[in-house]
């Protein structure tokens, strides 16, 4: 990351004037920071350098994407391709820039969530009774592409469309994972009670990683022989 050189040269303060906003993690975080006077007006006389960085304590401190140190013109400098790769609630931005004493002036953004969603892509199709099948469970951003910094509790569940309403049933075998480099798997599942429009719901503990639910499938009784 660039330093910050070429001190404000009216004594001013750091604002951010546009606040980052939540944000899927394959989307851009976008903010513009302006430098005001005592009154709150923006000083357009000033040409300056401002950094903007992750806070310390964040989720993460990854920052990518395009150049986080720009020139400031007429007192604003908008950054608008920034990207933060990992899911998480209570990041601050800070916006950094000197003045003329050499003193080191910065604000910081009010809160924000990079947020994700989860994906079933190894989907159960009809099957019999009691017979043993596999889910995997990715995180993913909007874009479609995977998040492998993701390390979230996924559960599994299973819910059945029925007159009443929903019917819960239950999945035998480990129903709840920690996800590795953004992806978990389930072995050995099985459902053991027969029927129609099941479907399997996979969540997140994390609130801002979306859920996910499967196509449904049926489940059908064990064949009965007669001789």
């Amino acid at each position: 990351q660039d330093g910050v050189s070429a001190p404000i040269t009216v004594k001013g303060r750091l604002v951010f004037a546009m606040q980052p906003s939540d944000t899927d993690v394959g989307h851009a975080v976008k903010v513009v920071v302006h430098v005001q006077d005592s009154q709150g007006r923006r000083v357009e006389t000033c040409d300056t350098l401002i950094a903007v960085a992750i806070k310390p304590q964040s989720p993460s401190m990854s920052l990518g994407g395009g150049k986080s140190t720009r020139m400031c013109h007429a007192g604003e400098v908008a950054f608008d391709d920034l990207f933060i790769d990992t899911p998480g609630a209570g990041y601050v931005l800070t916006a950094t820039a000197k003045d003329l004493t050499g003193i080191v002036e910065s604000c910081e953004s009010k809160p924000f969530t990079m947020t994700a969603r989860l994906i079933i892509v190894q989907e159960p199709r009809d099957m019999q009774v009691g017979a043993l099948f596999a889910v995997g469970v990715k995180v993913q951003a909007a874009n479609g592409e995977d998040v492998n910094t993701a390390a979230p509790h996924v559960s599994l569940s299973l819910s059945r469309e029925a007159a009443g309403g929903v019917l819960k049933q239950v999945v035998n075998g480990i129903i709840t994972k920690r996800a590795m480099r953004g992806e978990a798997s389930f072995q050995e599942l099985s459902v053991e009670v027969p029927g129609t429009g099941y479907v399997l719901i996979a969540t997140s503990e994390s609130s801002f990683i979306a859920s996910a639910r499967s196509a449904p499938f049926a489940v059908h009784g064990a064949l009965a022989f007669t001789t």
